[in-house]
């Protein structure tokens, strides 16, 4: 009945990367932007590529703030599951085993550790995922709105949008 109390320390290794801070990055446009009236070497995103890559920018910079606000969450998360494992690592001298009731709050306790450092273990695997396809759209980006634009496109674009 009592025995649960050894898995505790398996978690603490498990938790080991709790508020892991991944180096989230927004994305910006290969700028300033250039005038039309000299002539430039290499490629300069057409008006359409332009509007495609500010929708780009815009969505992969949205993503950052929410990795972000779900990286926060997720320590506040992890800082809670220690404080309930420091309380049971607290409680387990001093807990009656002759009193099934004490033992039975005790377990619960042991129990819940277990699920939410489960549920805190799968949601930064899932949170490392989307840092690392993030990472692969950053790339992405890079590559396909790496090159230069024209300044009067970009403005001709942020009118259009208002």
């Amino acid at each position: 009945m009592f025995a649960r109390t050894l898995i505790i320390l398996s978690w603490g290794a498990a938790m080991a990367f709790a508020g892991t801070a991944y180096a989230w990055k927004t994305v910006e446009l290969n700028g300033p932007g250039l005038s039309r009236d000299a002539r430039y070497s290499g490629k300069v995103l057409t008006r359409e590529e332009l509007r495609v890559c500010l929708n780009r920018r815009e969505a992969l910079n949205a993503a950052v703030t929410r990795m972000h606000e779900e990286d926060a969450a997720l320590s506040k998360e992890a800082a809670e599951i220690r404080k309930l494992k420091d309380e049971i690592e607290l409680q387990e001298p001093v807990v009656d085993r002759t009193d099934p009731e004490a033992v039975a709050r005790f377990n619960a306790m042991i129990d819940e550790v277990a699920e939410r450092t489960q549920a805190y273990n799968a949601a930064m695997k899932k949170l490392g995922a989307q840092y690392y396809e993030h990472k692969r759209l950053r790339s992405d980006f890079a590559k396909q709105c790496g090159a230069r634009y024209y300044e009067d496109d970009l403005r001709a674009l942020r009118a259009a949008a208002r």
